[in-house]
């Protein structure tokens, strides 16, 4: 099965801003989306190994949007976020902490719930969980996964357009090159860090909860 480039990008801004409610978080989205040349001409399709990346996203994405409804703390607590323990997630770059950064913990057991947070000035992520209507501070008591997720600005002139399929073969290689380049020289995270292969562990504990300092300068 292909996907139609521009309905998947429609989903993906739909997702996001559903879900946030932040139009410039939702253009970063899109923009992080083009630049990895994810969004091509509406009338091309997406090579199947493209395809498969793009549905593994649309389905964390849908998972996400699932759990997280419409946020705010009301609603029914659900049973497997009665008991909620205080977690945080401090992540910098040497000694400089790393604001912006999205954390997301998936519960290696599994769960219907997501865990996630947003690192502040400090470069510290607050962690709260999320199922259907309701949201709670902290985390169920288990084992968790860390993934990090950095926003970048990425240049209008670099990111993917329909436009590109007209040009010379040379300039979209050049294209490409820029982008590259611009991503190598702006990207802090570890890519190694953005994925659900990332191997940072969290272990809460019941009621006391957990503290994480990241240092990405550990994984580069």
């Amino acid at each position: 099965m292909l996907c139609n480039a521009k309905i998947v990008e429609a989903l993906v801004s739909f997702v996001v801003m559903f879900t946030t409610k932040d139009a410039r978080l939702t253009k970063k989205t899109l923009v992080l989306w083009r630049c990895t040349g994810y969004s091509r001409s509406s009338s091309t399709n997406l090579s199947p190994r493209k395809n498969m990346r793009i549905l593994t996203l649309l389905s964390l994405s849908a998972f996400l949007l699932s759990c997280c409804g419409c946020g705010g703390g009301g609603g029914k607590v659900p049973d497997e976020l009665r008991n909620l323990a205080p977690v945080s997630v401090t992540v910098k770059n040497g000694d400089q902490p790393m604001a912006g950064i999205q954390v997301i913990l998936f519960a290696k057991s599994g769960g219907a719930f997501a865990c996630n947070g947003v690192t502040g000035t400090d470069g510290t992520a607050q962690i709260q969980s999320s199922r259907s209507s309701y949201t709670g501070k902290g985390a169920p008591a288990g084992i968790y996964t860390v993934v990090l997720s950095e926003p970048i600005e990425v240049p209008e002139e670099l990111i993917s357009q329909e436009s590109d399929q007209n040009l010379p073969p040379t300039a979209q290689a050049e294209k490409s090159r820029k982008l590259n380049e611009f991503l190598s020289r702006n990207q802090k995270m570890p890519s190694a860090l953005t994925t659900g292969a990332s191997p940072i562990e969290l272990t809460v504990a019941d009621k006391t909860g957990a503290t994480l300092t990241v240092d990405i300068t550990q994984y580069k």
